[in-house]
């Protein structure tokens, strides 16, 4: 799952994806190193919350402090490199005010989010057991959101197993793995 959500960021016009993984991640790390643009962290506390993963992506991906950086777990495979694309151009073509742009399909959001450059550094002096994740953080905050209609159903996507993938998941709830803001 994780190299398809890399390789649709990556056709989608990221240049960079990091992919954080925890525990018994040796698989994903030899699936994901032959693939140019792919970074790997490992978060060795299979206990550490899913806020510790976000944060340790952003301090891994080079220039999210100027340009900002997506947030998508992999229990969101389905994201299309279409969708990463539109969301790209989106957020060339505004200019953004926003702390944070959110992927949605019709009226509900879903992954990814986009964290503007000003606000990655807050993230990562967070801590990392932050109650209620990124989005608890965000909120908590009273960041400013701004919604970007991408058109594909897949971005409401959360799927907590692997048969999830193929079957039809849980779509589009806020649970386990989501760091996004509702």
């Amino acid at each position: 799952l994780c190299v398809r959500v890399a390789r649709a960021f990556l056709e989608g016009g990221c240049p960079e994806v990091v992919v954080v993984l925890g525990a018994g991640g040796e698989e994903a790390e030899r699936l994901l190193g032959g693939i140019s643009g792919v970074t790997t962290v490992r978060i060795s506390d299979p206990r550490a919350p899913m806020f510790a993963s976000v944060r340790a992506g952003l301090a891994a991906a080079s220039g999210a402090g100027e340009r900002g950086a997506f947030v998508h777990p992999v229990d969101a495979p389905r994201v299309a490199p279409s969708t990463v694309w539109r969301m790209v151009q989106e957020l060339a073509g505004r200019g953004l005010s926003a702390d944070a742009v959110v992927a949605s399909y019709g009226t509900r959001r879903g992954h990814p989010v986009w964290i503007a450059g000003r606000r990655v550094g807050e993230v990562l002096e967070a801590p990392a057991a932050y109650p209620g994740g990124l989005r608890g953080w965000m909120g908590d905050r009273g960041w400013e959101m701004e919604v970007a209609e991408t058109g594909d159903a897949a971005v409401l996507d959360d799927f907590d197993r692997r048969e999830d993938a193929g079957g039809g998941g849980r779509g589009g709830g806020a649970g386990r793995g989501d760091p996004t803001y509702r």
